[in-house]
């Protein structure tokens, strides 16, 4: 069994590596809330709930301009956070281009994609560099 606990973190970089728009942005919203039952001055009943809600914001440009597909629902592993992706990822393909696209965000997108590009190629470095280590 494996004891691997799912991250907001590993939420956003398994989405962010899933698309294969142009841009992609992806929001987590953690939250944990405490339901707690009294009667008679005594707790009958109390459970903890924890939730975690993804927002997919897909990018793709177009001939036309920018095409932008949003998708949002809750998560609780990567492989659903995948499946939030390529719905928001077909759904940028298959809508018009936004008649407001705000190229200042779809430029702050591909910074975003631009820098988990270069995390990931110092990670595969450090990776690499351990292993000439041993």
């Amino acid at each position: 069994m494996s004891t691997h606990q799912v991250t907001p973190q590993s939420l956003v970089e398994q989405g962010l590596h899933a698309s294969v728009s142009d841009d992609c942005m992806v929001v987590v919203r953690d939250s944990t809330g405490a339901n707690l039952r009294w009667a008679n001055n005594t707790l009958t009943t109390n459970g903890v709930m924890h939730g975690m809600d993804v927002s997919v914001v897909s990018f793709v440009r177009g001939t036309g301009g920018v095409q932008v597909g949003t998708v949002s629902g809750s998560a609780a592993s990567q492989a659903q956070v995948t499946d939030l992706v390529r719905a928001a990822d077909e759904a940028a393909r298959a809508a018009s281009p936004a008649e407001d696209a705000a190229e200042h965000l779809v430029r702050l997108a591909g910074g975003v994609r631009a820098l988990r590009a270069r995390a990931r190629a110092a990670a595969a470095a450090q990776g690499q560099s351990e292993d000439s280590k041993t």
